[in-house]
């Protein structure tokens, strides 16, 4: 598995989403499910890929991290220098690198 930033691009309209996993081949598959089911978190990403198809995109490592510690450092780099949260560059919601890792949903979540 590989560790890294990883960048989601609309090939028809050059626009794009840049994301960081531990796991980045799985979060793919995530981000691919949630998509076809129609319940991706990104509203905008939702939004194209319901319109263009999932043909129009394509995957692509941007970086590779060795230390996961540095993956936010990392993925807010690429968010302040390519600014993919303008409507008109890209598909991310926010100006600021989060994870989840560690967070426990409760019972009720789940449900």
């Amino acid at each position: 598995m590989t560790t890294g930033i990883y960048k989601i691009i609309n090939t028809t309209n050059g626009k794009f989403y840049i994301g960081s996993s531990v796991k980045i081949e799985q979060r793919w598959v995530e981000h691919k499910s949630d998509l076809r089911l129609e319940r991706h978190h990104s509203r905008h990403l939702q939004r194209a890929y319901d319109k263009y198809g999932a043909d129009a995109f394509e995957f692509k490592i941007v970086e590779e991290v060795e230390n996961p510690k540095r993956l936010l450092i990392r993925e807010q780099h690429y968010l302040d220098t390519l600014t993919p949260y303008q409507r008109d560059v890209g598909y991310n919601s926010v100006k600021n690198a989060h994870n989840c890792l560690g967070f426990k949903h409760t019972e009720e979540s789940k449900k």
